[in-house]
Order: structure tokens, then sequence, then C-alpha cells
């Protein structure tokens, strides 16, 4: 397995040391994953100026070496050649793209069986390597995806996002929850009553509270072990962590070549659009298997502090 720390130099929130949480954690879990033996772990510095980027090319190089987009060299391992200087440089969310691009084709050039690309502030849950190993050698391992999710926004996982997974299992919640409910007003309160009404009122309560409870605390279950995670068909948005086969990092490298990126279609949505456009299949794993630490972004320009 290659895993691919994508960073590059934050003129906000540096004070975080982003890079630094992430590669410790993950280089932490893979010490600990036997499932992980002979891993790659190394950052990809897509800074224009990467010399400036402290936190990738200072003393944590000795254990997590780093790859340069531009300006050559590198800590840690001889180096491809980089690429040239960006003349003139692209827009943003193109830059993006090749950046990302760039970094997941020097993870594929390791020959790995899997290639897992994080961006430097999508911090590894403890499970995350466990739950991976579940995901593709047991329930994909057939289906050759194009790539795995392993984030989903919180506020896209609602049960009234608009796919029709989530109604399913919205009224699942209902449907279990009204039975059992329903059985035990029949046996507390003996009643014979077996009125269809009383199970429908039953089970739209259930999904009224569940929708009120939140389904993003209520996949937390889930995480009392790897096989319950769910995992379900790939909707739009977001790539703080992604994993790929090597056949489907291949092709995804391929479909991304083609489409040029600009505002309001990011890298994101060009994957998506090459799912639907190519006939291919990727998926989603919940609960998020990172978290998203970033508070400022490196994307869209200097924004202001935040404040909780």
């Amino acid at each position: 397995m290659a895993v691919v720390i994508v960073t590059t130099v934050r003129s906000q929130g540096a004070e975080y040391r982003y890079y630094l949480q992430v590669a410790a954690a993950l280089h932490r879990l893979l010490r600990r994953c036997p499932w992980c033996r002979g891993y790659r772990l190394m950052g990809c510095n897509v800074d224009p100026r990467p010399a400036e980027h402290w936190q990738a090319e200072g003393a944590a190089s000795r254990l997590v070496p780093v790859v340069r987009r531009f300006g050559g060299g590198g800590a840690g391992q001889e180096q491809p050649e980089p690429e040239p200087e960006p003349e003139p440089e692209p827009e943003r969310f193109e830059k993006e793209k090749q950046d990302y691009l760039f970094c997941l084709s020097r993870g594929l050039a390791l020959r790995p069986r899997y290639v897992l690309v994080l961006e430097d502030d999508a911090l590894p849950s403890p499970d995350l390597f466990p739950v991976l190993r579940d995901v593709l050698e047991r329930r994909l391992a057939a289906r050759d995806p194009l790539y795995v999710k392993l984030y989903h926004p919180e506020r896209l996982q609602g049960f009234l996002h608009p796919e029709p997974a989530r109604i399913v299992e919205w009224a699942g919640v209902g449907a279990l929850g009204g039975g059992l409910l329903f059985f035990l007003h029949r046996r507390l309160w003996a009643s014979s009553s077996s009125s269809p009404l009383a199970f429908c009122a039953l089970a739209a309560l259930c999904m009224l509270a569940a929708e009120g409870y939140g389904r993003v605390y209520l996949l937390e279950a889930r995480r009392a072990s790897p096989q319950l995670y769910s995992v379900s068909p790939a909707s739009h948005c977001c790539t703080p962590a992604m994993a790929f086969t090597a056949r489907g990092a291949a092709r995804a490298l391929r479909y991304l070549r083609r489409r040029r990126c600009r505002p309001g279609f990011a890298k994101d949505s060009a994957l998506y659009e090459a799912l639907r456009d190519e006939g291919d299949t990727a998926y989603v794993v919940e609960p998020n298997l990172v978290s998203h630490i970033g508070l400022y972004s490196t994307l869209r320009g200097v924004i202001g502090r935040p404040s909780l």
C-alpha cells in the first residue's frame, strides 16, 4: 500500500501544523497495522516554492519522505524528474487537479496494490486500516471500483439529503422502531388491536426522532466493528481522503487528464462526471474514516479567522 499526503504551504493556520498532525497519526497507525506490511508513506509537496514548506521539508522528512512537484529534489529518497514551473500559473481549481494527478501518479509509480491519498488536513481515525482491509479485500474485492471515498461532509449525511439510499434507510429505521414500539404497546397494555394506522404513526414518530437526533450520530454506532461500516454508492462532493486500487488509480488518472477544472467544477466534480460518462463505479464508507480538521482553505483564498 502507498499512502500519500498532498500538502502545500498555508497562508493561514500554519500554527495548527495540519501536515504534522496527519503524518504523525498515519505513521503511528501504519506501524501498528499487520495488514499494511511493506507500506510506503510519503508526503507530496505541491507548493510552487517547496523549500518554504518547513513542516514537510524539515525534520519530519526523516520519517516521511517527501516528493516535490516543483523545484526538484526532495527529502529522504531519490526523486523522479520534477515538473517544470507552471507558465503561466493555471487557474487554482485546475492547479489543484494537476497537483492531485501528480501525487496520485507518484503513489502509483511505487507499484502498490492500493493507493491511499489524503489531503494534509484529513486526520485519520484509529480504525482506518482495519476498515479499509474489510472494505477493499472483502466487500469490494470483486467490483474493481474507481475509488472509495473515506469522507463525506457531515452536513450532507442527513436522512433528508436527496439520495434514494438515505430515504430507504430512514424508512427502515421507522419500520424497525415502529414495529418494536407496536409490539411493546400490545404486550404492555394487553391490546389485541392491530391497527395499521397505529403502526404507521409509531413508525413516523421513530423517523422524526431519528432525524431530530441526527443520522451522523446514529452512524457512530457502526464504529463498534469494521464489518458494521456502511458502504454505498458514492455521491458528489469532496476528496479529503480517497482509496484506490492500482487499476482504479490508473483509470482516475486517465479520466482527470481529459477534464479541465474551473470554479464550480473542481476535481471532485470531474471525478463524479467521469463516473457517469464512463459507466464506472465508486463507493463511500460511513461513518467517516477521517476528520476534516482544516479551518482554513488553501483553495478558496484568504478567509476570515473562524470563530466557534
